[in-house]
């Protein structure tokens, strides 16, 4: 069923390429295989052998074909400029076509590559406490007689392949004058990818997702737009981050979300995608990453339904706590008009920012996480419209994971905390009674183990995903740019910009190493 499966996904790559051949008169595939002894060295072609071309898998078969028509082009292109027939404009229409086809096959080279090292991670590499919390973290419930789920499934499942378009920086004025001029300079840095979250915190006295709050909705024209007085906005912010704070938490508080709404809008603000979703969808979403985890309790969901909590009986044991989070913050905006900032907004309006905000929100279940990327692999390979509720929820995953995505200083940092949080249920859980969760024993966890087999099965290829959607998202733009009907965005200059603006192809292999270094330097530490 594998191979079969397999087989059907190769044969429909291969199809527009078989299209595209026949598409060619015999007379012209003549021409253009004559053109091997025209101009340069003849081209090898190990299809001489049916043989040898037999003993290719299909990928290697598809590329080569690929390869070998564009040799091809290029020769006859040699031909017609020996014998004048092809004009300035039209040979560098045909370098540059001839050029993206190199391009992207060297692309998918590379994430064949990289499909091929996670199909060689043997599960026995990884710890067995830390593949049950990946097991339990980032896959749902089922049956009991449908639990058992294969270790390799799982890096079966988060295979992607990578796609680069171009995407710039931009520069956005905060407008804030109404915090301290040391925030608000370090504020004009809220477009930087390793913006320093914790030491705005710092500088702003704990209020740091309030600073990150007004400076987007300053930059995005939010008040403006949708009626909000600044009396009520700052009183809703102030309610937010109590709740954020309601628990005391080391990791789920005001500087997680302060971290997670800056990086969503670093997601759009450097791809442009800005400017492809209306103010109601950025209100939505960056509003969704502001709310995301309201009210955590500081314990994951399985705790609560393993210990039959309040939260877990009122929400069917279902996404107990994302249930919480969104539904505390929108009854808090209904019961008070003191904190409710959508008052102005239409009947229509709110129920589609609502139906976003909560989609959004609930996606962020780790549980979800292989259904998320699995609808998003669809989306990128469909030729149909991107799903944008899905995309932007994506987006907001993305975020919420990505620590061990920003430098070395950061994660290290952000792990602490989340550790000590896991930490905190497992002294619960054992003063209960009850069997203590994966990786929350702080006598027996291998914190550096854990983050690499997270870096490896989660992070890595949930970015490279995130990189994908990001060019599939905007090749509508790009395509009504290049036809004359659209205006580019200012962000989309060149691929070289767009590469340089995924800072995480670089840092999570450094973080990576750093772990390596981490178990390397504790294993020469006397017993």
């Amino acid at each position: 069923m594998k191979k079969l499966k397999y087989d059907v996904v190769i044969s429909r790559r291969l199809h527009p390429l078989r299209l595209l051949l026949a598409s060619f008169k015999p007379m012209r595939l003549r021409s253009i295989k004559a053109t091997n002894h025209i101009a340069g060295p003849a081209i090898t072609d190990p299809l001489a052998s049916q043989q040898n071309f037999q003993l290719m898998d299909h990928s290697s078969q598809f590329y080569f074909l690929t390869l070998r028509k564009h040799a091809c082009r290029l020769r006859y292109i040699i031909y017609q400029m020996h014998r004048g027939e092809m004009s300035s404009k039209d040979l560098i229409d045909n370098l540059e076509y001839a050029a993206s086809i190199l391009e992207s096959t060297y692309v998918d080279s590379c994430r064949l590559q990289v499909e091929e090292q996670i199909d060689q991670i043997d599960s026995e590499d990884v710890p067995e406490e830390v593949r049950k919390w990946l097991a339990l973290t980032f896959t749902q419930s089922v049956n009991e007689q449908h639990q058992k789920v294969s270790f390799k499934s799982v890096a079966n499942a988060i295979r992607s392949g990578i796609r680069f378009d171009r995407l710039a920086r931009r520069s956005m004025s905060s407008g804030l004058d109404i915090v301290p001029d040391n925030v608000a300079e370090l504020l004009k840095n809220i477009n930087d990818w390793n913006f320093d979250v914790f030491l705005l915190n710092e500088l702003s006295e704990n209020n740091a997702l309030k600073c990150v709050s007004m400076a987007l909705f300053s930059k995005y024209n939010f008040l403006n737009k949708y009626k909000i007085p600044m009396v009520k906005f700052e009183a809703f912010l102030n309610k937010l981050q109590q709740g954020y704070s309601k628990h005391n938490n080391p990791y789920h508080n005001l500087v997680h979300a302060a971290d997670v709404t800056q990086t969503a809008h670093w997601l759009l603000a450097q791809s442009g995608l800005v400017e492809c979703l209306t103010d109601l969808e950025l209100f939505a979403y960056l509003f969704a990453a502001m709310v995301h985890d309201f009210e955590h309790t500081g314990h994951t969901n399985n705790y609560h339904v393993q210990s039959s909590s309040d939260y877990a009986l009122i929400y069917n044991d279902r996404s107990v706590l994302e249930n919480h989070h969104v539904s505390a913050i929108f009854r808090l905006m209904h019961d008070s008009s003191q904190y409710n900032i959508l008052e102005k907004l239409t009947k229509e309006e709110i129920r589609q920012f609502r139906n976003l905000v909560i989609e959004i929100v609930l996606c962020t279940d780790m549980s979800t996480h292989f259904a998320q990327v699995k609808d998003v692999k669809q989306m990128i390979t469909s030729d149909e419209e991107i799903d944008k509720t899905k995309a932007l929820s994506f987006l907001i995953h993305c975020s919420d994971i990505s620590h061990p995505a920003k430098i070395w200083p950061f994660h290290f940092r952000w792990t602490e905390q989340l550790m000590e949080e896991f930490f905190r249920q497992g002294d619960l859980e054992m003063a209960m009674g009850n069997p203590i969760s994966p990786l929350c024993d702080r006598l027996t966890v291998n914190i550096a183990d854990s983050q690499i087999a997270f870096i490896d099965f989660i992070v890595e290829p949930t970015m490279i995903i995130c990189s994908e959607l990001l060019a599939k998202l905007l090749e509508p733009v790009l395509q009504a740019f290049d036809s004359g009907s659209g205006e580019r965005p200012k962000q989309l200059n060149s691929i070289d910009d767009f590469r340089m603006s995924q800072p995480w192809m670089k840092i999570i292999p450094e973080n990576r190493m750093k772990w390596k270094e981490y178990i390397a330097q504790q294993n020469k530490l006397p017993e």
